[in-house]
């Protein structure tokens, strides 16, 4: 960014697995994001039946992180067969197993319930309501005849689409409401003579976060506003909150 500007980038925290655990009312992930807990480490340590503090780095990003995206995107951790690897106590690489996957894959059920359970009902209420999914927001999915099909592959891709959707849709709409918010607030301060045209803009947004460049002697004020309207609590979602990181640099990889 130019002299006397800031790159200030701010990034939702896990938003598609919290909206996930709010979703499915599984009353144990809900537990631990209120406890703060590393829910990756713990999936990790579910999932290859080891102790938490023995959870290394490698394992929690390998595994763990992308178990539970895998969940969220419909997988239910077939992925990681094909690709996936482990790292054991004597820092050897091992494929994942079906063993691994399918024992890993009964233990997570038996953890999250609830939430292995939502995986199961989403595609049978849709199907129950003519192949439309209302999110919370009130907007609709229509999943067609893809989802009634008697090709079993393209049955069973249209329930992982489906899957993914009622998540990452209400994702994307609490993501879109707080740029638009924000934009708002840039506005108003410009057109009351707060701010120049040029003090405070949107350069970009991918999947969950903003960027924005800033002049420095405003940064930490737009800090604190993109927190507070960031963190605001949704009523769609019974009035849950969802935590954001703020980074500063002079570049966006600094930021």
């Amino acid at each position: 960014v130019p002299s006397g500007k800031n790159f200030i980038y701010f990034d939702y925290s896990q938003l598609e697995l919290r909206i996930f655990a709010i979703l499915s009312k599984d009353s144990e992930m809900l537990k631990l994001y209120e406890e703060n807990k590393d829910i990756h480490l713990i999936t990790t340590s579910i999932f290859l039946d080891i102790p938490e503090n023995q959870v290394i780095e490698f394992n929690r990003q390998e595994v763990g992180k992308k178990f539970n995206f895998g969940i969220v995107f419909g997988s239910e951790g077939f992925r990681l067969v094909k690709s996936g690897i482990w790292r054991d106590k004597n820092n050897i690489d091992k494929p994942i197993t079906w063993d691994i996957l399918n024992k890993g894959m009964a233990r997570w059920r038996a953890k999250f319930p609830n939430a292995a359970q939502y995986l199961t009902n989403v595609p049978v209420l849709t199907r129950s309501n003519n192949g439309v999914w209302i999110n919370p927001f009130g907007l609709e999915k229509h999943v067609g005849e893809k989802l009634n099909s008697s090709n079993e592959g393209e049955r069973k891709a249209s329930e992982r689409e489906l899957v993914n959707s009622t998540i990452q849709s209400p994702a994307a709409q609490i993501v879109k409401r707080t740029l638009s918010i924000l934009h708002e607030i840039i506005l108003d301060k410009v057109e009351k003579g707060m701010l120049k045209d040029d003090d405070i803009f949107q350069l970009l947004t991918i999947h969950d976060s903003g960027g924005y460049e800033c002049a420095e002697y405003l940064t930490p004020w737009w800090c604190s506003v993109i927190k507070q309207v960031s963190e605001r609590p949704i009523p769609e979602l019974g009035g849950a909150s969802f935590p954001v990181s703020i980074g500063i640099g002079k570049s966006w990889s600094d930021a």
